[in-house]
């Protein structure tokens, strides 16, 4: 397993390239036609190719950012340039960006300096870094982080210095009542136009369950009602509070909760007012080019049914767009056994003791003619603070491919665990996600919404299911016993090893007349499915041994319920899964036997 892991992640870094700061270069080589035509496309979506351009910015997609910078630069050019400069370019020989810049230099000679600064390679990010006060002048200090700046007429500021270098000065009238912003008309292609301001601007409204925040000429922050449930903290109503720029930049989301006790069942009496009065959970990423071009930081803090929650790591994307390097260090407390009162699992958690992890992997994304996949590795090993000592190697990769007019999702799944000491909550389990996992989704977050006896364990299969682990559905809530050669029974739903195979054929495909598919609202999905896997039966501190292979097959429904233009809502998938064959079924049941799951995830 180890080798296995080590050899796949040598090459994925070696077909992916691990990002650098390095510049994009090559415009020359563009098939120039493409662009020209598109910057005289009067239907050209100016907010798309914002937010095109941008994204491959930050998220370091080399290629792609090329073609979104030269097409903006194309479009500066054109409101700059003079029109006659512009509409007199011979559009039969337009194929390389060498005819185009020559014109320029041959016609409108004043601005030659613009043509050369279509070869520039290097984005532009002009930022205002500094000020200072002569007299009765006050002057900014204006600097491209990029190394390079071009001269151009900003027509509410008047005409700036012309600047071939980084950084210059501009000098205004002390006491003046407006702030002085670089480029305040936004007709240049600037990475950033937050930092062009003294002061950044923001904007501040109700958020109207729809984000958008793929507005570049300012910050946007938002702001709505919430409400949630669960059986313990009974109707939870509050506030959320969110904001991004451009969706890259200091994107966060500050969620408040108060927790009313009204609604509860299935609490104790001695126990119905130790609920927690109020909920916090806040998220934050944002990238970083400065740092390394094409990373980004990300934190989240919670403090929500009961867990206590701290999260911070980093991400790096290669320059092709396909591999992103992550690293990020997670601590999760659950304080007494009060708090196993919100658990929908309240058997998989360790109590009053710490369990930390630093965590390192890659994700590969891959796509060819007939589909698409994505591989993930991941290390984690017990770090600061942990009252536990485990850590693991972890393998998935999850591929589509089309046979025909039939989409065929496969998942293999591999998870080596070493260690003596496991925090329960993050053992392997054998039909699905663990507690950990679970407390990620805000529906399995606590017990309520699904209720805690859907996912109770017996000596037969339950009927909740959330997708994770080995994930052999149709094992839900099921021990599983295993009977060593001494006679000794125990149980082998959850471990610290293991290997999977999932499968689905998907058949709804086979007819273009879908009822159930209401585009913005509702997606049906039916398919066949199977599932295979062995999970270890020894316990940490004995020597690996494997259980009994499992495997499942049958038919399943999905439904994804979306809130059409609503889409800072959740949306909410639900499976209904029949697990007709199980190799190794309870004593009470048959091999083939109606059964039914439920789920509310994304199978895998």
């Amino acid at each position: 397993m180890r080798t296995i892991f080590l050899s796949v992640l040598t090459i994925i870094i070696t077909l992916s390239g691990f990002p650098q700061n390095q510049q994009y270069t090559d415009f020359e080589r563009i098939d120039f036609s493409h662009f020209w035509d598109e910057a005289n496309d009067p239907n050209l979506n100016l907010d798309s190719l914002n937010q095109h351009f941008t994204e491959s910015y930050y998220d370091n997609h080399r290629e792609a950012f090329k073609s979104y910078y030269l097409l903006k630069k194309l479009l500066y050019a054109k409101s700059q340039i003079p029109k006659r400069c512009w509409e007199t370019y011979n559009s039969v020989n337009r194929k390389t960006i060498d005819s185009f810049t020559n014109h320029i230099i041959a016609s409108c000679p004043d601005y030659k300096s613009l043509a050369f600064f279509l070869y520039q390679s290097e984005p532009l990010d002009y930022k205002l870094t500094n000020e200072h006060y002569e007299n009765d002048s006050v002057f900014y200090t204006v600097k491209n982080t990029g190394g390079f700046s071009i001269s151009h007429h900003d027509q509410s500021q008047g005409e700036l210095t012309d600047v071939n270098h980084a950084s210059y000065e501009v000098g205004m009238p002390a006491g003046s009542d407006r702030q002085y912003a670089v480029d305040s008309a936004m007709v240049t292609p600037d990475v950033n136009f937050l930092n062009n301001h003294r002061f950044e601007p923001v904007s501040f409204e109700l958020n109207k369950f729809q984000r958008d925040l793929y507005n570049e000429d300012e910050y946007k922050f938002y702001w709505r009602p919430d409400l949630w449930y669960n059986h313990f903290d009974g109707a939870k109503v509050g506030a959320v509070f969110n904001g991004g720029y451009m969706n890259n930049v200091h994107n966060f989301e500050l969620r408040f909760l108060y927790n009313t006790g009204l609604g509860q069942y299935d609490v104790s009496d001695e126990n119905n007012n130790d609920f927690d009065k109020l909920d916090v959970q806040f998220l934050y990423n944002t990238a970083t080019p400065g740092l390394w071009r094409g990373s980004e930081v990300f934190a989240e803090l919670r403090s929500m049914s009961g867990l206590k929650l701290a999260k911070g790591g980093m991400r790096f994307n290669s320059s092709n767009g396909k591999t992103s390097f992550f690293g990020f260090y997670k601590l999760n407390y659950i304080p007494d056994e009060i708090a196993l009162q919100y658990m929908l699992m309240p058997y998989g958690w360790g109590v009053d003791r710490v369990n930390s992890n630093i965590h390192f992997g890659l994700d590969h994304n891959y796509q060819y003619n007939k589909g698409y996949g994505n591989i993930r590795l991941e290390v984690a090993t017990s770090a600061l603070l942990s009252d536990y000592s485990y850590s693991y190697m972890q393998f998935e990769s999850k591929h589509e491919h089309r046979l025909g007019k039939l989409p065929v999702r496969t998942r293999i799944f591999g998870q080596m665990g070493f260690g003596e000491d496991w925090a329960p909550e993050s053992s392997l389990y054998l039909s699905g996600a663990n507690p950990l996992e679970m407390v990620d989704n805000p529906f399995t977050r606590a017990a309520g919404i699904v209720p805690a006896e859907l996912a109770e364990l017996g000596n037969s299969t339950n009927t909740f299911h959330h997708s994770g682990g080995l994930n052999l559905r149709g094992y839900s809530g099921y021990l599983a016993p295993y009977q060593f050669e001494n006679g000794e029974v125990v149980s082998n739903y959850r471990g610290t090893s293991g290997a999977a195979f999932n499968a689905e054929i998907l058949f709804t495909k086979l007819s273009s007349l879908n009822p159930f598919d209401l585009n913005d609202f509702l997606n049906f999905e039916s398919y066949l499915f199977g599932d295979a896997g062995i999970l270890n039966v020894n316990s940490p501190e004995n020597d690996l041994k494997w259980g009994d292979f499992r495997a499942d097959a049958g038919i399943g429904v999905a439904i994804k319920v979306k809130w059409g233009k609503y889409n800072d809502l959740l949306p909410l998938n639900i499976r209904v899964d029949l697990p007709l064959f199980l190799n190794r079924p309870p004593s009470e049941e048959e091999y083939v036997e109606m059964r039914y799951i439920i789920g509310i995830s994304q199978p895998f």
